[in-house]
């Protein structure tokens, strides 16, 4: 699918003016914390926090802050001023927002205790309205105060990302599936294609989850069972279509009622845990591992800091070479292992996710 999404990038150029009384400056510091990574959805609301530190407690104070937007994407208002934090009713802030796609808010102190070492400075909150993308540029331009020597200037830039989802997303249904259905060795490979429609126009993908040996299902839905093996068995194929938010599911299962064993035969593979493809990864990738007799068998997938992130076989799994799905789209880009735990031994890779 293709995600439709806000894209809200945070430039942040915070200046702070204050007046101390003497040439000598504190080390104060102005930080934005933006919500980073997170997916919102239309219709609800976004938060923005300043918070600022080590400041003295007495003095002058002022700032001004410019936010430019787009509109018709992101909306403020007179309530988008929601909390003041620590700050004492020595105080005056207010929001001022402009039809242009512009709010400003000021804030002006002078005495003393007028803020805490750590607190929040102000919090404004914005109406999520529509799909889109826009920049949020928060640009913040100091007051001029009477005493140029204790002015005190503090700048940080902050990135972030949000991500906001509409309001709704329709699941994609399967309009041909794979039946249950008996198969020959005359009939392999046996090729079949999916197909799969979405209500509001997403992209979509296919893949097989926990896939027998030799079968295969391209990301477009076409889908072939070429086994090394033709063991009399029953395989049952768990085919997915995924729109990026919602998966849809379909089972089936092809008996494999006559064939011949070719020379790669289960008796002749080993315990072992082969290279996966493709590689890097993006979406999804498949893992492959044999094992030369029937017996219990742990696949799991760890991130760098040896948090299991995924557990894709945990049972006792017959003699052979089996395919693993491995799905990757919930997944942040970096560095993961997957181990094989077997009657045999233990096998570890390393895979690259990227986006």
């Amino acid at each position: 699918m293709s995600r439709r999404f806000v894209n809200i990038k945070l430039f942040v150029g915070f200046f702070l003016f204050l007046s101390l009384g003497s040439t000598e400056l504190a080390s104060a510091q102005a930080v934005l914390t933006a919500p980073s990574g997170i997916n919102g959805i239309v219709g609800s609301t976004l938060p923005i926090e300043f918070t600022i530190t080590n400041l003295p407690d007495s003095g002058i104070a002022t700032f001004k802050i410019t936010l430019d937007y787009q509109p018709e994407v992101l909306q403020f208002d007179e309530n988008s001023l929601r909390s003041t934090g620590t700050l004492s009713e020595a105080w005056s802030v207010n929001i001022n927002p402009m039809e242009d796609g512009r709010v400003i808010v000021g804030g002006f102190a002078i005495g003393s205790d007028y803020i805490s070492s750590e607190g929040t400075l102000v919090t404004l909150v914005a109406s999520l309205e529509t799909e889109g993308e826009t920049d949020l540029v928060i640009d913040s331009l100091g007051t001029e105060i009477e005493d140029p020597s204790g002015m005190l200037v503090t700048t940080q830039l902050v990135n972030g990302t949000v991500r906001v989802l509409r309001e709704q997303n329709t699941p994609p249904e399967f309009v041909t599936v794979l039946e249950d259905q008996e198969i020959t060795s005359a009939s392999i490979p046996f090729v079949f294609t999916y197909e799969a429609t979405d209500a509001d126009g997403d992209s979509l993908t296919f893949f097989i989850q926990d896939p027998p040996e030799g079968a295969m299902l391209d990301s477009g839905g076409t889908f072939t069972f070429n086994p090394s093996s033709l063991i009399l068995d029953d395989y049952v194929i768990n085919t997915l279509v995924s729109d990026g938010i919602d998966t849809t599911q379909t089972v089936a299962t092809l008996i494999l009622v006559s064939g011949v064993k070719n020379e790669e035969s289960p008796t002749a593979v080993q315990y072992a845990l082969y290279p996966h493809f493709p590689n890097p990864v993006v979406s999804s990738t498949t893992l492959r591992y044999s094992i030369p007799a029937h017996g219990m068998v742990r696949l799991a997938v760890y991130d760098l800091l040896g948090r299991e992130v995924r557990v894709l076989v945990d049972e006792i799994r017959a003699a052979g070479i089996h395919d693993i799905q491995f799905p990757a789209l919930d997944l942040p880009s970096g560095t993961y292992f997957y181990r094989l735990d077997t009657e045999g031994g233990i096998f570890t890779r390393s895979l690259l996710l990227i986006r």
